[in-house]
C-alpha cells in the first residue's frame, strides 16, 4: 500500500511538471501583451505634509522657539507664585514672582473679543475669587502689607521697587507681550482676535483660578484648526510658528458648572 500511495504522488507530480511546461509559452505570452501600469510615484511624508500645510498658517517650529517662548513659561510661573503669596501669606514669595515679572515685562491689555453664545446659568455658585494679579508694582505692594517690620524682606521689596519701569520688550505678537485677565461664565466660551508676525515663535498661556476645566482652540484667518489644548485642568499652552503675518482667533472653554477667573498671555 506504501509503494502505491508513492507511486501516485510521482505520477501527480509529474504531470503538473508537464502542464506547466506545456502552458508556459502562452504565460509568458499574455505578460508581454498586457499594458504596462505606472505605479504611482511616492511622495516623500515631509512633502506631504508641506503640501497640505499650504493654506494653514502655520510654518515648521523654529530651533530656537523654545528659548522665545521662555518669559512666558516663566510669566505663569510669577502668577502660581502670586497666588501661593497670597494664600500663605509668604512675602518672600512674592518678591521672587515681582522679579520674575521684571525680567519678563509683560503689558496689560484689552484683546479684540469676538461675540460667543449666551451662556447657561451656572448649575452652583461659588465663593468670589480673586482674579491673577500680574502687575510688579501691585504684587510688590501686597508683599509690603505681608512682610510687616521684617527689615530685610523691606530692603528687598525696596531693592525690585526700584527697578519698576525699567524695562520693555517686544516679541511674537504684533503689540509686543501682552497679559489680559477675564472671566469666563460656566460651560460657555470667551474668543479673541490675535495677530502674531511671520517666521517668529508665537506662543499663548492660560491660566485659570483652579475652579474649572478649561481647553483652548486656535484657528487660522480661513477657519483651519491650528493647536489645541484639551488637558484636565485650567491651564493651556498653545506654540507655534506662523508662516505669515495674520490673524488667529482663539478659544477659551470653560467645561465647568462655574465661572473661571483667568489670565491670557501672549510673548
Amino acid at each position: 500500500m506504501k509503494r502505491n500511495n508513492q507511486f501516485c504522488r510521482l505520477a501527480a507530480l509529474g504531470t503538473a511538471i508537464t502542464l506547466g511546461i506545456a502552458i508556459a509559452p502562452r504565460i509568458q505570452q499574455a505578460v508581454a501583451q498586457a499594458p504596462e501600469v505606472q505605479a504611482p510615484e511616492a511622495q516623500a511624508p515631509e512633502a506631504q505634509e508641506q503640501e497640505e500645510r499650504l493654506d494653514r498658517n502655520v510654518a515648521p517650529a523654529k530651533a530656537d522657539g523654545v528659548a522665545e517662548s521662555q518669559p512666558l513659561d516663566d510669566i505663569l510661573l510669577a502668577q502660581q507664585l502670586i497666588d501661593y503669596g497670597q494664600q500663605n501669606q509668604d512675602a518672600m514669595a512674592l518678591v521672587t514672582a515681582a522679579r520674575i515679572l521684571l525680567d519678563n515685562p509683560a503689558q496689560a491689555g484689552e484683546f479684540e473679543s469676538i461675540e460667543a453664545a449666551d451662556a447657561p446659568e451656572a448649575i452652583e455658585d461659588k465663593a468670589e475669587s480673586s482674579s491673577p494679579v500680574l502687575d510688579p508694582e501691585t504684587v510688590l505692594a501686597l508683599a509690603r502689607e505681608i512682610a510687616g517690620d521684617d527689615a530685610d524682606l523691606l530692603s528687598l521689596i525696596e531693592m525690585e521697587q526700584g527697578r519698576v519701569g525699567n524695562s520693555g520688550g517686544t516679541r511674537g505678537r504684533v503689540g509686543g507681550p501682552t497679559y489680559h485677565e477675564d472671566r469666563v461664565l460656566a460651560y460657555s466660551r470667551d474668543s479673541y482676535r490675535l495677530t502674531f508676525r511671520s517666521n517668529s515663535a508665537a506662543r499663548i498661556g492660560v491660566s485659570g483660578d483652579g475652579d474649572t476645566d478649561l481647553d483652548c482652540y486656535l484657528y487660522d484667518e480661513n477657519g483651519s484648526l491650528i493647536l489645541y489644548d484639551e488637558g484636565y485642568s485650567d491651564e493651556c499652552r498653545l506654540s507655534w510658528t506662523p508662516r505669515w503675518t495674520g490673524n488667529y482667533r482663539l478659544e477659551i472653554r470653560n467645561l465647568g458648572g462655574v465661572y473661571n477667573n483667568y489670565v491670557l498671555l501672549t510673548n
